[in-house]
C-alpha cells in the first residue's frame, strides 16, 4: 500500500490513528459481559462498554479482533435468539451489527486481508463468515478428526489455517488452505506430547503454544522443519485456562492464564523469544467468566516516520514512527549519493549535498508490509553575497551592499533587516555584517568596506557650471578641471550645444584649452548651454568609460 499524504488522505488517516490507538492492546469480555480492556502487567480491567454486549454464553474460543477495522467480534447462544455473531466497536465498546448464524462455530479467527472470519462446524467443515452480513459459506469437509479447538490460528499471507488433531498415537499439526480446504502440511507431534492454546506469529512464521506436563510449558513450533522447542516452565505447576491465550505481535509475547502452585489464578505473559516470564498478576479465581483473551495486533506494520530537514551539506534525520515495523528499507530519493542513497537504520540520517527536492521512501515490514513516500525540499545555503573586502572609488559612494537572495531574510549588524546597506564615504574603513537565513539554513557573512587604490580607480573630470570669456586671462576658457588623470587616447569628446540644441563647439583634445565663448566667430550670447563629456579613464585594473552631462552659463 502507499500512500502520499494529501487531502484526499486525511479519511484514511483518521481510520489508521483510529486503528493504531489500539495496536497491542489485551481485550476481553468482563464478567458483567461489557468489552474491556486488560493490562498484562497488573491484570487490571477496565470496560469501554456501558453494557452488556451479549446475552447468554460465550462459545469459548469465539473472540477475534480486527484491528484495522476497530472491531471485536463474538459469537453467544442464547436459548430465545440462538446463535448470533456480534460485532463490537473497539473505541466505543457499542454493538456495531448482530448476525443469526445457523450453526455454532467450534472458534473463530479473523483473516486480516480477506476480512473475513473463518470457523469449523459441527459438521467438521471449514467455514468463513462475511462480519458485514454473517453469511457463512462451507468451504470444505475437513478429514482430521478429533481436533483441538484451542489451537486453530490463521497465517492469513498464506491463506492457511493451522490446527492440531488428536491422533491415536499422538498429536498431528495440519495446515489447510483457507481458499480450498485442501490439506497443506500434516506433521506428526510425536507420542506423549499435549501441545494446546496455539497462536501463530506471522512476524517469523512459527507456533507457538503450550504443553501440558502436569505444569504448563511454553514451547514453540515450526512448521517448515517439524521442530519442536521448549522455552521455558514449569511455568503454572496448577494447569492453565483452555482458550485464554492470546500473542502480541508488537510485544513479541504471549499471554495465557494458570494457576501457580498456591492455587493462585495468575496471567503470565511470556517473551516468544527465550519464554522468559514478563509479568504474571494474580487475579480472581472468578475473573474469567467469560476465558478469552485477544490482543488487537496489526495485519501489517504501519510506515510513517518524521524528518528533521538540514541544509544542503548538514545531516538531515529520520525518526521512524512505523507501527510496529520489524524490518526497514529507506530510499532518500538522492541517487548520487550512491550506495548512502538507501538504509535498514531503524532511525537513519543522511546528507543532501544539493539544495532541491527528494522523495523519501520508507518500506516498514512485520508480517506485511507497508511503503510511504513523503516529499522534502532541502534548503542550502545563500551563496556569500560579497567578499571579504569590498574597496570603492570616489564615485561610487554612497555604496549599497546588496545581499539579496529570494526567499530569504536579513539583519544586519545595526539591526536593518532590508536585502541592501548603505554606506556613506564618511563611514569608512567600515567592517558590515549581515545574517543571512534561508529556510533552515542561517549563515553570516562580513565585508570590510573602504577606498580602494587611486590607481585603481578612474580619474573624475569635474567641469565647472559656468565662465567668464572677457578677456581678463581669468576663467576665459570653458573645460575640465586640470587633475592627475590618465586619459585613453583617442576617447575623449566634449561637445556644447545652446538652448536649441544646436553644436557650438566640440573638441576631442583633453590639453586644449577648451572653448572661448565664440560661436561661428561671433561671442555667444550670456545664457545657459548643455554639455556632454564622454572619455575613457585608463587604471591599473583596466579601462574604464566615464560619461558626464550638465549646464553651463556664460557670464559677460
Amino acid at each position: 500500500m502507499v500512500k502520499n499524504l494529501t487531502l484526499l488522505s486525511l479519511l484514511v488517516l483518521c481510520l489508521a490513528q483510529a486503528s493504531a490507538q489500539n495496536v497491542g492492546k489485551l481485550f476481553h469480555l468482563d464478567d458483567n459481559n461489557r468489552l474491556a480492556t486488560l493490562d498484562p502487567n497488573t491484570a487490571i480491567s477496565t470496560a469501554i462498554s456501558g453494557n452488556a454486549v451479549f446475552d447468554g454464553a460465550l462459545i469459548p474460543g469465539t473472540v477475534a479482533v480486527d484491528v484495522e477495522g476497530s472491531r471485536l467480534f463474538l459469537v453467544s447462544v442464547d436459548t430465545t435468539t440462538g446463535t448470533i455473531l456480534t460485532t463490537i466497536g473497539l473505541n466505543t465498546g457499542e454493538i456495531l451489527s448482530t448476525s443469526i448464524l445457523s450453526f455454532q462455530p467450534r472458534f473463530l479467527d479473523f483473516h486480516c486481508l480477506n476480512g473475513l472470519l473463518y470457523t469449523i462446524d459441527e459438521g467438521n467443515n471449514l467455514v468463513s463468515i462475511d462480519p458485514a452480513n454473517g453469511a457463512a459459506d462451507a468451504i470444505a469437509a475437513l478429514t482430521p478428526p478429533n481436533i483441538d479447538f484451542t489451537t486453530p490460528t490463521i497465517d492469513p499471507y498464506n491463506n492457511r489455517l493451522f490446527f492440531i488433531s488428536f491422533e491415536p498415537l499422538g498429536l498431528r499439526l495440519h495446515a489447510v488452505s483457507t481458499e480450498t480446504g485442501q490439506e497443506l502440511i500434516s506433521l506428526d507431534f510425536g507420542d506423549d506430547i499435549s501441545f494446546s492454546n496455539m497462536k501463530y506469529n506471522c512476524r517469523e512464521g512459527l507456533l507457538y503454544g503450550l504443553l501440558d506436563m502436569g505444569s504448563a510449558f511454553f514451547a514453540r513450533f515450526d512448521p517448515s522443519t517439524g521442530n519442536l522447542t521448549t522455552l521455558g516452565g514449569p511455568i503454572t505447576s496448577g494447569g492453565f485456562l483452555a482458550n485464554s491465550h492470546s500473542l502480541s505481535t508488537s510485544r513479541q509475547a504471549y499471554t495465557f492464564s494458570g494457576l501457580d502452585g498456591n492455587d493462585m489464578a495468575r496471567l503470565f505473559t511470556v517473551s516468544l523469544a527465550d519464554g522468559a516470564i514478563l509479568s504474571q498478576p494474580a487475579i480472581g479465581t472468578g475473573y474469567f467468566s467469560n476465558s478469552d483473551i485477544a490482543y488487537a495486533n496489526r495485519c501489517s506494520a504501519e510506515a510513517d516516520f518524521g524528518i528533521t530537514v538540514g541544509c544542503a551539506g548538514d545531516t538531515t534525520r529520520f525518526t521512524n514512527t512505523s507501527t510496529p515495523g520489524a524490518g526497514f528499507l529507506w530510499n532518500f530519493g538522492d541517487p548520487a549519493s550512491g550506495a548512502a542513497n538507501t538504509s535498514t537504520e531503524t532511525n537513519p540520517i543522511h546528507v543532501y549535498s544539493t539544495p532541491g527536492t527528494y522523495a523519501i521512501t520508507l518500506i516498514a515490514t512485520d508480517c506485511g508490509a507497508d511503503t510511504l513516500v513523503k516529499a522534502i525540499e532541502v534548503p542550502g545555503l545563500v551563496a556569500a553575497p560579497f567578499a571579504d573586502t569590498t574597496l570603492a572609488c570616489e564615485d561610487d559612494f554612497p555604496l549599497e551592499l546588496n545581499a539579496f537572495s529570494e526567499g530569504a531574510t536579513y539583519l544586519w549588524q545595526d539591526g536593518t533587516t532590508d536585502s541592501t546597506f548603505t554606506v556613506e564615504e564618511t563611514d569608512i574603513p567600515l567592517e558590515v555584517t549581515v545574517e543571512v537565513t534561508f529556510g533552515a539554513c542561517v549563515s553570516e557573512y562580513s565585508t570590510i568596506v573602504d577606498r580602494a587604490p587611486d590607481a585603481d580607480c578612474p580619474c573624475l573630470l569635474e567641469m565647472p557650471n559656468a565662465f567668464t570669456p572677457n578677456g581678463d586671462n581669468n576663467n576665459d576658457f570653458y573645460r575640465h578641471v586640470e587633475s592627475n588623470c590618465r586619459i585613453k587616447a583617442g576617447s575623449y569628446t566634449l561637445r556644447i550645444y545652446n538652448r536649441w540644441g544646436a553644436l557650438v563647439f566640440e573638441s576631442t583634445d583633453p590639453d586644449a584649452i577648451g572653448w572661448d565663448g565664440n560661436y561661428k566667430n561671433e561671442p555667444a550670447p550670456s545664457e545657459v548651454y548643455f554639455y556632454t563629456l564622454q572619455y575613457i579613464a585608463e587604471t591599473d585594473l583596466g579601462d574604464m568609460p566615464m560619461e558626464k552631462s550638465g549646464d553651463l552659463t556664460i557670464l559677460r
